[in-house]
């Protein structure tokens, strides 16, 4: 699912933001496929996971663009100071 070279894009990407979500279940997930992880996130109060609900599969480009969502949602909440 992570295309021609998942073995670098796991290593590069494995723990970055857009990778990482917040679930009382890691453990269990683990290497699970994307599909499985997203059935448990359906299940979860956490608005950060409902990203997931749109998408059918985890790859490079929707890595990237959830480390910008999360990027731009963060500096929202807690805006850095001027100057």
């Amino acid at each position: 699912m992570l295309g021609d070279n998942p073995e670098t894009i796991h290593e590069k990407y494995v723990h970055t933001i857009g990778n990482l979500t917040l679930t009382g279940y890691n453990d269990d997930l683990g290497n699970l496929p994307f599909i499985a992880k997203k059935e448990v996130f359906q299940e979860s109060k956490l608005s950060i996971n409902k990203y997931f609900d749109k998408h059918e599969e985890w790859n490079e480009k929707i890595i990237l663009n959830r480390t910008d969502w999360i990027t731009k949602y963060v500096n929202r909440i807690w805006p850095r100071p001027k100057g």
